[in-house]
């Protein structure tokens, strides 16, 4: 109805139920039609009997003239005045029901918008905690890379003290078997010079 503003105002300010036996029933996401009955309300022999599409009027002339045309008579002084107070108390409840359903809207997208703020904090939390792991991980490794090599340094400094020690070892174990030999020697080759230079 918001695209046809004289119907939706014909329907909503009561202005069709200023007729008499008439009633505006609201079904939201359907056509406004006037459909026509013949029989009292709620008997068995009550029968549809004519529906009409009041998008099809354009102007509320054209609207009361129909009403007219089908019959329906305006409603007296004292019922219309009623129908005006029932018309006012049904805007005020459209409306009330409106900034209700404006208030829980709103709050329901501020709800969201925390959640959503909430649930970016967590995972920027959780995101923050696997890279302090990752890093903490990664000073261990550094870690135990250094201890390593500071302990092959050692072991390699401590294996060529070793092998140091061990050629001298061996050359001083030659040196002192050369001179035995030489001085035990009976070879007249073996120069007594030499004996006594050793």
């Amino acid at each position: 109805l918001n695209k046809l503003p004289n119907l939706k105002s014909f329907l909503k300010d009561g202005e069709a139920e200023s007729y008499q036996n008439v009633e505006v029933k609201y079904v939201p996401g359907r056509k406004a039609v006037m459909t026509i009955f013949e029989g009292e309300p709620g008997s068995d022999d009550r029968v549809e009997v004519e529906s009409i599409i009041l998008s099809d009027y354009k102007t509320k002339e054209e609207m009361h003239a129909l009403m007219r045309e089908k019959g329906f008579e305006l409603k007296s002084g004292e019922q219309l005045e009623e129908t005006k107070q029932k018309t006012e108390e049904r805007k005020k409840e459209e409306r009330r029901n409106g900034e209700e359903w404006k208030d829980s809207y709103w709050q329901q997208q501020v709800k969201q918008k925390e959640a959503a703020e909430a649930e970016r904090k967590q995972e920027e939390y959780y995101r923050r905690r696997r890279e302090a792991a990752k890093t903490q991980e990664g000073m261990v490794e550094s870690d135990m890379m250094r201890a390593k090599k500071e302990e092959g340094e050692e072991n390699m400094w401590g294996w060529v003290t070793e092998m140091a020690q061990e050629h001298a070892r061996k050359k001083k174990e030659e040196e002192e078997e050369k001179k035995e030999d030489i001085e035990n020697s009976d070879d007249p080759a073996v120069a007594p010079a030499v004996k006594e230079e050793l």
